[in-house]
């Protein structure tokens, strides 16, 4: 899809959505000079909408989708990092 359906889909603005791929966390697909989303970057949106919900910075939330990437989604490094994270919003609740 374009971008154009991508904003609706998830209900933001092109901006935002271009501001979470200038720090590299949705990547999505290139056809035509044309950016093409796909169910995986619906995915990536919504991923980072829950973690800004924990309280993450983009700084931390670019960091865990560069440990996804690298080491898949289920590594060491990515779920203490986000334990860690829930940890802490839940003690400063």
């Amino acid at each position: 899809m374009k971008i154009g359906a991508f904003v609706k889909a998830v209900e933001a603005t092109k901006d935002t959505v271009r501001h979470y791929e200038e720090w590299g966390m949705i990547k999505p697909a290139w056809s035509n000079n044309r950016r093409i989303y796909e169910e995986k970057d619906i995915q990536d949106f919504y991923a980072i909408k829950e973690m800004q919900g924990l309280g993450m910075t983009l700084k931390e939330i670019r960091l865990m989708f560069d440990i996804k990437r690298n080491h898949g989604c289920g590594s060491p490094e990515l779920l203490a990092g986000m334990m860690k994270k829930v940890q802490e919003k839940n003690r400063n609740s």
